[in-house]
């Protein structure tokens, strides 16, 4: 009894780090969901509750998503197990972090509350929101990959991968996020090790390219199986082939094109077209003659009616580039808070199945209070699209000089998650662009190590290297 004392007694000395930044972390976690609970719901959130339970999905919300809140929701009911799950992966993650940090005790411990709790990425903490899961699921791939690094334990490395898959399906755009970070375990490959260090990251980059669009192919083949698909990229074509018509004076839309409402022309278009938002071609639209309303746009499903609106699509595209990238630049100068509009973080009460969860009053006071944040710059995405392009632009030299890939992964994480942005997002919403102003502080920490090579000893070749960690 006294050698197993002794081994307990000498496992926690020597992993103390470890575990203090553990339970400050389970401490961080706890508050957070004490906070917030049973988590905000806004109406996205209602509806994949009700496709959750009823399992009559459709691919217009993560169907992944659906299917774990479904297995939740019959441990917690509604809303709770889904914000005790995204947060226990976003402060594991961060705890992960700054776990392979070489800085004083002291410093990672109130870097990781900082962080955690810093307004523009702790925001979304308590939303039951995909961008919230997915944040999460992606912190603590990072921080398993991380940990592989210190520990080389396989199965750890295999939940890395897990929950980066997880991350994958979470965002139509994820794979910009997710694609960065899965370049660290491949960077210590041994096939990779007889290259220069420059040459390696760019092939283990191509190969973490080459197998996240695999694996993105796959799991939505076999997640498609569960739901019906919503063809929901037709309304960014339509919002684009108006934002076109719009800036080019001239109809984008060809004849024949069945998502154009009947009797409506540019003049209709013009009236209705909001850089903010695409979803105001899809509201009621009064018409002189008749007193009926009619939406700019409406979906369709037939694909035939599909394939007519990609083709047309790409060929306005082609026909009017300049027009193109003014439209895409107007929606992402909202997106990136490169305007005099405050950030569009919107807390609103959604009603319906929402009423059966309401949040306590201290939850609310902290929603309105981020909401009074979002005309400060803060919440300004360009400043940290702009900090990540400068720790992109150091991370070379650290590459060379540490051999560390990890400020360059997060650097390019945070950058390509924001430009997938520009040509992909329908609206302006904070809650979109939350990962790229985390990744890029990550970044910046990443690079606050010694640019020195690490003293530790050489990691075997088919490892990843000690460095990243």
């Amino acid at each position: 009894m006294k050698k197993v004392f002794l081994a307990i007694r000498r496992h926690l000395v020597e992993q103390r780090e470890t575990w203090l930044l553990a339970v400050l972390a389970s401490a961080c976690c706890a508050a957070t969901v004490w906070l917030f609970a049973p988590g905000y719901m806004s109406l996205d959130s209602v509806l994949q509750l009700e496709q959750a339970r009823s399992l009559v999905l459709t691919d217009h919300h993560p169907v992944s998503m659906a299917l774990l809140w479904h297995c939740l929701d019959n441990i917690a009911d509604g809303p709770l197990g889904m914000l005790v799950l995204s947060n226990v992966l976003s402060w594991f993650g961060l705890a992960a972090f700054f776990r392979s940090r070489r800085w004083p005790l002291l410093l990672r411990a109130l870097g990781l509350p900082l962080l955690g709790f810093y307004p523009p990425v702790f925001c979304i903490a308590g939303a039951i929101w995909k961008d919230a899961l997915m944040q999460g699921a992606l912190l603590a791939a990072l921080g398993c990959l991380l940990s592989y690094a210190r520990w080389q334990r396989g199965w750890v490395l295999g939940a890395g991968l897990l929950l980066a898959a997880v991350a994958l399906t979470m965002r139509h755009n994820a794979l910009a996020a997710v694609c960065p970070i899965l370049v660290l375990p491949l960077f210590g490959l041994r096939a990779l090790q007889r290259f220069r260090v420059g040459l390696r990251a760019v092939l283990a980059a191509l190969l973490s390219l080459v197998g996240s669009v695999t694996a993105l192919v796959v799991l939505l083949g076999l997640l498609s199986r569960f739901a019906s698909p919503a063809h929901f990229w037709q309304m960014i074509a339509t919002f684009d082939l108006a934002g076109i018509s719009v800036r080019s004076g001239q109809l984008a839309v060809e004849p024949g094109n069945k998502a154009l409402s009947p009797g409506v022309g540019l003049r209709e278009i013009r009236h209705n077209y909001r850089a903010s938002n695409h979803m105001s071609l899809y509201q009621c639209t009064p018409r002189r003659t008749q007193p009926p309303c009619v939406p700019t746009f409406r979906r369709v499903s037939e694909k035939e009616d599909l394939d007519v609106l990609a083709a047309n699509w790409e060929r306005a595209v082609r026909a009017h580039p300049r027009a193109y990238l003014a439209h895409r630049y107007a929606v992402y100068e909202l997106v990136a808070g490169l305007t005099k509009r405050p950030a569009k973080l919107l807390f609103l009460d959604p009603g319906g199945l929402a009423h059966r969860y309401p949040l306590p009053a201290r939850a609310k006071r902290t929603l309105s209070w981020f909401g009074s944040l979002t005309r400060t710059l803060y919440f300004s995405v360009w400043i940290y699209v702009a900090l990540a392009f400068a720790s992109l632009l150091a991370s070379v030299g650290f590459l060379w000089k540490t051999g560390s890939i990890l400020p360059m992964a997060l650097s390019l994480s945070s950058i390509g998650y924001s430009l997938s942005l520009f040509f992909g997002t329908g609206a302006q919403d904070y809650r979109y662009s939350v990962w790229t102003v985390l990744s890029a502080l990550l970044a910046l920490l990443a690079l606050a190590e010694p640019w020195r090579p690490s003293s530790r000893p050489a990691t075997p070749v088919n490892a990843l290297p000690t460095q990243i960690s």
